[in-house]
């Protein structure tokens, strides 16, 4: 997952960071730093990884085909 997929996941499901931090269970500020590629601030891979899948939890798909993307997928 990249910092931008993050950003435009937390858009499709109207999510402040705040809100992401508190579903994955990290800090607002280690959000902020992922998504701004903070490179004074190394974020562990297993909290992206928990990112992630709180994302994935909500109906976030990541596109990594060649290109990087993200989608909604529609439950129903």
């Amino acid at each position: 997952m990249t910092p931008e997929q993050c950003k435009a996941a937390r858009a499709l499901l109207n999510w402040g960071q705040a809100k992401l931090a508190e579903a994955a269970k990290c800090s607002q500020s280690t959000v902020a730093r992922f998504e701004a590629k903070d490179p004074k601030h190394q974020i562990r891979p297993r909290t992206i990884e928990s990112i992630r899948r709180t994302l994935e939890v909500e109906g976030i798909e990541f596109v990594e085909n060649g290109r990087f993307g993200v989608v909604m997928r529609r439950d129903g």
